[in-house]
């Protein structure tokens, strides 16, 4: 807690939404405390404050697109960390490397292993690079992990992408299929329902698979729907 005591700053002090102002009924206390606020302003507007706050240079334009580049290219890292090359929120915990943004994420609305958040996002397919063929749901409402258990089990690499089990050839095209060893008839049975759901299935070769917000009709994230997730679960709860 900042605090400054007739009108003179303590030594933690600092301008911020949690600023204390501490001082006897004066107008010599009231101008002081009007003199400090006036020079902090000027030091924002001339965006002269060598400080960050939240990843964004204290003072800066907003509006500007390059006012946001060190948290768009701090979000990319971190993403790219978190996930790897892979759309996946499957097991994703919080460690002790990540930031506070991250680790909120991860907890708002629940527990960490709750995950709300993924389970109202849905993957888009594109060229197929990006999304988990067993983990992610990018056809249907449920990962094929979970629909076909069985088939899951067996495979090969549980991480492994769509474009690595669709493989074309000119305009023909096969599902390369990789198991740690022979199917029984029950599983056959169920690899040959699950080709069957497979038939339409078309990777589109110059566009990149994307995420998609299941709670709006558009698909894309907004605070209101996210919003109005969160106040459902919290009456459900109570």
């Amino acid at each position: 807690m900042s605090i400054m005591v007739n009108g003179s700053p303590t030594e933690d002090f600092k301008f911020a939404d949690d600023t204390v102002l501490v001082g006897e009924g004066s107008w010599e206390n009231i101008w002081t405390i009007k003199d400090y606020l006036k020079r902090f302003r000027t030091c924002v507007w001339a965006e002269d404050i060598p400080f960050k706050f939240l990843g964004l240079p204290v003072g800066a334009n907003p509006r500007r697109l390059i006012t946001w580049k060190p948290v768009v290219e701090s979000m990319t890292k971190r993403y790219k960390e978190s996930f790897g090359n892979v759309l996946s929120w499957e097991g994703t915990i919080s460690r002790s490397t990540d930031s506070f943004w991250w680790r909120d994420i991860l907890k708002v609305g629940g527990m960490e292993g709750d995950l709300w958040f993924p389970k109202n996002v849905s993957s888009v397919l594109g060229n197929g690079k990006l999304i988990g063929f067993w983990k992610e749901k990018w056809l249907g409402e449920v990962p094929f992990s979970e629909l076909f258990p069985n088939l899951f089990l067996k495979e090969i690499d549980p991480n492994v992408v769509v474009a690595k089990r669709l493989v074309r050839h000119r305009d023909d095209r096969s599902w390369y299929w990789q198991w740690r060893s022979i199917l029984m008839q029950e599983e056959e049975d169920d690899l040959l329902y699950f080709q069957h759901l497979l038939l339409d299935v078309e990777v589109v070769v110059d566009r990149t698979d994307r995420w998609k917000w299941i709670p709006d009709h558009s698909g894309k994230f907004t605070v209101k729907s996210a919003y109005l997730i969160l106040q459902n679960r919290k009456s459900i709860t109570s």
